[in-house]
């Protein structure tokens, strides 16, 4: 009778574990998932909205709303701040409108975004890399050479100002480039 028992207790042990040992295909690890491959807005004052890359529609802003590559973020009266990670902020003013061009797939990547009207403020606490970040505008380009404290205002009719409070930027046009 103990034999019984005991072989009954080693199948019952040995079938618990080849259950928890099993992970079915769907569960298991996909690619390696890279943390800085999206953005969020961590700040909201009064109204915003979200359009979606790839027409997938427009939705009403909200905190810790996820945002990708192609959203594009237009705030009507209100202001909106949007965390990239590493202490890496954007501050979007009343009436703008940002496209979130590009977000880094791995290390190697780099933020691009396009300022089609307002105003912005860029805050870089971590540049891993020279030119990780940049902001377009209808008549130019700007890079991050380094940490620091940048304000961008794009209006069509009048151009673009690009100010950097603290560390600097390169400058792109048409014709020529340089540093601020």
């Amino acid at each position: 009778m103990k034999k019984i028992n005991q072989s009954g207790l080693t199948a019952a042990v040995l079938l618990f574990f080849s259950f928890s040992f099993y992970v079915p295909a769907q569960a298991q690890p996909q690619e390696s998932y890279y943390p800085y491959s999206y953005a969020r807005i961590s700040y909201l004052q009064g109204e915003a909205r979200v359009e979606r890359a790839s027409d997938l529609g427009v939705e009403a802003a909200e905190v810790n709303f996820a945002l990708g590559s192609g959203d594009k973020i237009v705030t009507e009266n209100g202001l909106v701040e949007l965390s990239f990670g590493r202490e890496n902020f954007l501050r979007l003013d009343r009436y703008s409108a940002l496209e979130i061009a590009r977000l880094p797939q791995d290390e190697n990547g780099d933020f691009s975004f396009h300022l089609y009207q307002g105003r912005a403020y860029l805050r870089i606490n971590y540049l891993e890399q020279e030119k990780s970040f940049s902001v377009h505008t209808g008549d130019a380009s700007f890079y991050v050479l380094q940490s620091g404290l940048y304000r961008f205002e794009a209006e069509e009719s009048e151009g673009t100002i690009a100010i950097a409070l603290e560390g600097s930027l390169e400058a792109s046009g048409e014709n020529q480039s340089f540093a601020l």
